[in-house]
């Protein structure tokens, strides 16, 4: 299940479907999650409480992405809407899928009376169906040139589908060489590596990431504190590098733009 730009069959593959801008857009998304979660042995449950939150999250990417402001719309590449979908470990085993639009920010959903209002309702389907949902800053994986914009995500768990890989563990300079190629696909050309006898570096504007024995990705996110670095294993490369795509985009927001 890889589609697009840079499929790493040694660290693990992120799949990316472009979605049509219409209102076929989530049915098309249950049709690839559907397909893609019954190759992967998934429970009919977990295979309709995927597809539904998948859905509630392309069709608000469709309304309030796309469909929200005629600018967005009439901008380069304002018509793209992706969905993504991939394994990570930390901080448990589960599956991660992502909705891309390219409006940036995220409105909350208005609570009337204690309930959601009509316009929060499918959000409310995503968190009642999933393990944690979310929002970030972010750009678009397929298409000749990234777009800026945002992804919506959810994710639930994966324990009883995903074995650890019998591959060999990379050694830190490849993956700090395959993170690198990642986040130049996403439009960041500043990156760089740096490699040591032991440990690489892989630098960007505001940030370094660290790769180091025994196998992970470690940089700073919050200075001065008891959990001033984030750390992660090579396994979970692709959501480290949209942790690294997301900070980027953050960052260029004055002020910082809180999450």
């Amino acid at each position: 299940m890889a589609h697009g730009h840079l499929p790493d069959l040694v660290l693990g593959g992120c799949s990316a479907w472009p979605l049509p801008a219409d209102e076929t857009c989530a049915g098309v998304a249950r049709a690839h999650l559907r397909a893609a979660l019954t190759a992967a042995k998934a429970s009919d449950e977990l295979v309709e409480d995927v597809t539904l939150a998948a859905s509630e999250l392309v069709t608000n990417g469709l309304r309030h992405g796309i469909g929200g402001t005629s600018a967005c719309a009439a901008a380069p590449g304002g018509r793209v809407l992706e969905l993504w979908a991939y394994h990570r470990v930390t901080p448990e085993s589960q599956f991660v899928f992502k909705v891309f639009d390219p409006k940036p920010r995220w409105t909350r959903p208005v609570r009337t009376d204690g309930a959601w209002a009509e316009n929060g309702r499918g959000i409310a389907v995503v968190d009642a169906l999933s393990a944690g949902w979310g929002w970030q800053r972010t750009r678009s994986r397929l298409g000749p040139l990234p777009v800026p914009g945002k992804a919506t995500w959810f994710c639930v768990p994966s324990a009883r589908m995903c074995a650890q890989p019998h591959h060999p563990r990379p050694l830190p300079w490849e993956a700090a060489v395959v993170l690198r190629r990642l986040l130049l696909a996403r439009g960041l050309d500043g990156t760089r590596c740096h490699h040591g006898s032991d440990r690489s570096v892989v630098t960007m504007r505001g940030l370094t990431v660290w790769s180091e024995p025994p196998g992970v990705f470690r940089w700073r996110v919050r200075p001065g504190t008891r959990d001033a670095y984030a750390c992660r294993p090579f396994a979970d490369l692709h959501d480290v590098a949209d942790e690294v795509v997301s900070h980027h985009e953050h960052s260029l927001v004055p002020g910082g733009d809180a999450r």
